[in-house]
């Protein structure tokens, strides 16, 4: 009788610390999951929209360029918009760039010239060593058409198009 009653209770203590053992892991994973989910979420769900004030170039007598950061996102990047004006009559937006490429302002006569460009790279075999700067996007705007413009808000006409 006892040889049976130990064995019961031998084999009653090895299922329950199976049990015990299989909670144990079953706690881990739901906390790390939970903590995953937390940190990548938190990445994702944060309010990237900014409105930083950069700087001020003159491009010609009277006529400037504007630019604000307006995405802030870390590691993920960031986007400079850029506006033409003359502080008193218009402000027109002329383009925007990232962290890789650039945007070129530039009054031509009676035309401003904006011209977005971004940074290639040679191969492997190069090193990745910084090649040039690829043309993306060119655009022209005319100043007798800019001065018939108002001056718009750099940042609330961002949060209004959502």
């Amino acid at each position: 009788m006892k040889n049976v009653a130990s064995s019961v209770r031998n084999k009653i203590g090895v299922e329950e610390t199976l049990k015990i053992q299989q909670r144990a892991v079953m706690i881990k994973r739901v906390i790390v999951i939970f903590f995953s989910t937390l940190i990548f979420s938190s990445c994702f769900f944060n309010d990237f929209e900014c409105c930083d004030y950069v700087g001020t170039r003159e491009i010609s007598d009277g006529l400037y360029l504007e630019k604000y950061r307006t995405f802030c996102a870390g590691v993920f990047g960031e986007v400079i918009e850029c506006y033409i004006t003359d502080s008193l009559t218009f402000r027109q937006k002329v383009g925007s760039y990232d962290e890789h490429g650039h945007l070129r302002v530039e009054l031509n006569g009676e035309i401003v010239e904006a011209c977005r460009t971004e940074r290639t790279y040679y191969g492997e075999e190069n090193n990745y060593e910084f090649k040039k700067h690829d043309t993306i996007e060119f655009k022209t705007f005319p100043l007798s058409e800019l001065r018939k413009g108002k001056l718009i808000e750099v940042c609330n006409q961002q949060k209004n198009a959502n």
